[in-house]
């Protein structure tokens, strides 16, 4: 059985797969002038490794135009029938490898750390939220001017998501949520990787 204060949705200690989709508004104000509305969207599987930590693949993109894989490991940290409380951490590598107004290449390996806390608020509807870190390890970019590359250890995007889930408790779920991303020191091309603002839906299948 699963608890209802689901931890950011998606259970500890069994499988699951979730996709979703999303809009998400892009600054793009450095080199096109522009702040623009762009789609999004996110695959993820997960496994569970014990009773109260599991292994997760992600895939995600914002038009096509970014794509970001990463693995995440997640502990179950406290909580009950009607709260809960978990940790992750996950490794992740990013890329654009092209941008329409030029040539343009770009890659980057990061590490995210987050807290996620859930509860319940009805039979089967939970209250969420996230907030997370993550670190650039590694950088490397090719443009008409030339190859860059950096291996300084930068902070990357601070974020919050919160969100409602509601559902059956064995079998389907599914979620609404909103997230705000900032990246305080402008590490990101052209704000293009940074989803500022963004609003979506996701369906989780529990297995």
């Amino acid at each position: 059985q699963v608890s209802p204060a689901l931890v950011n949705v998606t259970p500890v200690g069994r499988s699951w797969g979730a996709a979703g989709g999303s809009l998400a508004l892009l600054d793009l104000r450095e080199t096109a002038s522009l702040v623009i509305p762009a789609p999004a969207g996110e695959l993820r599987l997960g496994w569970p490794l014990a009773r109260r930590v599991d292994l997760s693949l992600r895939y995600s993109t914002v038009a096509f135009v970014t794509h970001d894989i990463g693995g995440r490991l997640r502990y179950h940290l406290v909580g009950g029938a009607s709260w809960a409380l978990a940790a992750s951490v996950e490794a992740a590598v990013a890329l654009v490898p092209w941008l329409p107004w030029g040539a343009f290449f770009f890659g980057e390996a990061h590490v995210r750390a987050a807290i996620s806390g859930g509860f319940q608020v009805s039979s089967s509807g939970v209250m969420h939220a996230e907030v997370g870190v993550s670190g650039r390890m590694l950088e490397v970019s090719v443009t008409d001017q030339g190859a860059f590359h950096d291996a300084r250890p930068t902070l990357r995007t601070a974020a919050v998501q919160c969100g409602y889930s509601w559902g059956g408790r064995s079998e389907r779920r599914y979620q609404i949520l909103a997230g705000v991303a900032f990246d305080p020191l402008d590490v990101l091309p052209a704000g293009l990787a940074t989803v500022h603002l963004s609003v979506g839906f996701e369906v989780v299948w529990l297995r």
